[in-house]
């Protein structure tokens, strides 16, 4: 008798290259944004903007909800949602993660670490995380270290539904059932936090051979 294994869940990434709206796809999608969470005001248009809506648009329909809305902390939710998601965006790559438990995603550029970064990451993160990224030398590698404690602490507060801005919030429960895993795509660091193992499926949305914006290309489990 062979064991279950864990629970899958999904990483779901939008690249610039794979995703130009026509003007009529964009104004269908946009006069969606008070059901996807954007009520009172719609970003300039952007790439990044419509790839955000693209993929609320997306979870919404498949949870077979009608909007999205935001808690008191901010953090999005659609009422009887199947599934657990979040989303993150930069001007490389927006993406979201779906799953079956608690969740959260971050995404940020690979970037040379300033003075000011560095003061920030040890106001936001446990202590061990700040001298585990000043232990890098330098350069490349201590940049790739910051990004992923930085990614990874901003993803482990929206899982446990909350934020940088609620006061008093430390990732003192950080450990035990909290898992995180990372990947650098586009220049770009994602870290996925969830509650418990969880298989995760990389996945491009972007055109079809058909012309059609979905899901495709290669699928890596993580």
């Amino acid at each position: 008798m062979t064991s279950a294994g864990p629970p899958e869940g999904e990483v779901l990434m939008v690249l610039p290259e794979g995703l130009a709206l026509g003007n009529g796809e964009r104004a269908a999608l946009r006069r969606l944004s008070p059901w996807l969470g954007l009520p009172d005001e719609v970003p300039p248009p952007s790439w990044e903007s419509d790839a955000a809506l693209l993929l609320k648009r997306h979870l919404l329909r498949r949870s077979g909800g009608r909007e999205i809305r935001r808690t008191t902390e901010g953090k999005p939710f659609i009422d009887g949602q199947p599934f657990f998601w979040s989303l993150s965006h930069d001007p490389s790559l927006v993406c979201a993660a779906v799953a079956p438990t608690d969740v959260g995603i971050d995404v940020e550029p690979v970037a040379p670490v300033t003075d000011a970064a560095m003061a920030a990451l040890c106001r936001a993160v446990p202590q061990r995380w700040a001298r585990w990224v000043m232990g890098a030398s330098e350069g490349r590698a201590r940049a790739l270290r910051f990004a992923r404690a930085w990614t990874t602490a901003e993803a482990a507060l929206k899982a446990m539904g909350v934020g940088f801005s609620h006061d008093g919030v430390e990732l003192a429960g950080w450990g035990g059932e909290w898992l995180s895993r990372g990947r650098i795509v586009n220049g770009c660091m994602i870290s996925v936090v969830t509650r418990g193992a969880l298989l995760l499926r990389w996945r491009f949305v972007g055109r079809t051979p058909s012309g059609r914006v979905g899901l495709f290309s290669e699928e890596r489990g993580a």
